[in-house]
């Protein structure tokens, strides 16, 4: 396997206040890695700083063998990752089939034909999401969460990234969605898509990870596979009761 995403000594952080004290970690092509900690552990500020959406104070990060460190948002898009953020964050206003096409932008050079260009991405999207293809020409936000959510993964996807971070997906869903948000996680794993999730729920993310790191206090507190995790009794202590 090759390794897709790397992340060296990241320092990053807002204002005055550092967040992240130096984090290592990689990601291996066709992996599903997990981040797992306590609320305020650094789990977002590490995805945002790997995007591009804040910039490192210190350290790199390397997409595909190329420094993307301190690079705008939009240039590490073009190369090849896709960051859901926290929240969702899909364009209300805009229907469903409007907020995939966005996501497509990378690679379709002009506005004319846009959905023509973009047929096969969309066509992969609905039989991904059957109930997206359902709502195509619904507003966004009049979709339940669940759906926001399936719509804001398959808007990432569209750009057919190298690498996709997932960041916290279940939040403020009901069981029964989150459910279907980890079965399509599961899906997208079978297919081979390269993923970084961050996640609330551990049972959860121990159960789709090939490799789990847990964050403490802006650091790498422990690392390995689930089965190895699992076997912590700080891990359990902390996060698995």
């Amino acid at each position: 396997m090759s390794t897709v995403l790397k992340v060296e000594g990241l320092k990053a952080g807002y204002g005055k206040s550092e967040v992240l004290h130096g984090i290592d970690l990689q990601v291996e092509e066709g992996q599903l890695v997990s981040l797992i900690g306590s609320n305020g552990a650094g789990k977002t500020t590490l995805m945002r700083a790997v995007s591009g959406m804040i910039r490192p104070r210190d350290g790199q990060v390397t997409l595909q063998g190329k420094p993307v460190a301190g690079m705008a948002a939009s240039r590490i898009v073009r190369l090849g990752l896709a960051h859901c953020p926290e929240g969702r964050h899909v364009f209300a206003p805009l229907s469903v089939e409007d907020n995939l096409l966005l996501g497509a932008y990378r690679q379709l050079p002009g506005l004319f034909g846009y959905a023509k260009k973009a047929k096969a991405q969309l066509d992969r999207m609905y039989a991904l999401f059957p109930r997206l293809s359902e709502r195509r020409k619904q507003l966004s936000g009049t979709l339940s969460g669940g759906e926001q959510q399936m719509l804001a993964i398959g808007r990432a996807l569209m750009s057919e990234p190298s690498v996709l971070l997932l960041d916290e997906p279940s939040m403020g869903l009901a069981p029964v969605m989150v459910d279907a948000v980890f079965d399509t996680i599961r899906n997208l794993k079978q297919q081979g898509i390269t993923i970084l999730l961050v996640e609330q729920f551990a049972h959860m993310a121990l159960q789709v990870a090939d490799q789990v790191y847990v964050v403490e206090r802006g650091s790498v507190a422990l690392s390995g596979t689930p089965e190895a995790l699992k076997q912590d009794p700080r891990l359990l202590e902390a996060y698995l009761g």
